[in-house]
């Protein structure tokens, strides 16, 4: 029996050092580690802010030199790392007061954008094309949040033709024009 005795003794001693064993691994260290990642998915968003943009013809200086108009804060960037801001016509200006009548080449509209304090990026002298989206506005290093640029259209480079719009019935020409924003 003192055997037995000792057996079943040796045996809850070795089940009593497993579990004092499981228990002293769950008692918390003083300090411990994670791992925590942030995940930049590219993010590019462009806000064309007034709609509707006329450039008028009201005086004889006016045909003869172009018209300038600057639309002030006209486009809001948002880019999660380099950006491209592309513009282009999706046709040429067509007569909106019925009829018939030629159209004015979108390629006599020419855009330059200014940045605002913080806004990012080079701008370029953009021709209109009816073709396919032309720079405007690049950023080959990094992107920006609530990016703010005024845009200049004009028609005073009009190819030197002055009353080249004089065979045109008085009215509005109007095109779509679309600006678009991709990353680098």
């Amino acid at each position: 029996m003192k055997t037995k005795n000792f057996l079943l003794t040796g045996a809850l001693l070795i089940v009593a050092l497993f579990s004092v064993n499981g228990v002293m691994a769950q008692i918390p260290a003083d300090e411990g580690t994670t791992n925590v990642h942030i995940v930049l998915n590219p993010m590019q968003a462009i806000t064309v802010n007034q709609t509707d943009v006329t450039i008028a013809y009201t005086s004889i200086d006016d045909y003869e030199d172009g018209v300038e108009k600057t639309v002030t804060s006209h486009l809001t960037v948002h880019s999660v790392g380099p950006f491209t801001v592309r513009v282009k016509a999706e046709s040429d200006f067509n007569y909106t007061g019925g009829g018939t009548n030629d159209a004015i080449p979108a390629s006599h509209v020419q855009l330059t954008a200014t940045g605002s304090t913080g806004s990012l990026g080079d701008t370029h002298l953009v021709t209109l094309d009816k073709e396919t989206g032309t720079p405007l506005i690049t950023s080959s290093t990094r992107g920006g949040y609530n990016m703010n640029y005024d845009v200049k259209y004009s028609t005073k480079n009009n190819n030197g033709n002055a009353f080249q719009y004089a065979k045109h019935l008085g009215g509005t020409y109007t095109a779509v024009v679309t600006y678009d924003i991709a990353q680098n």
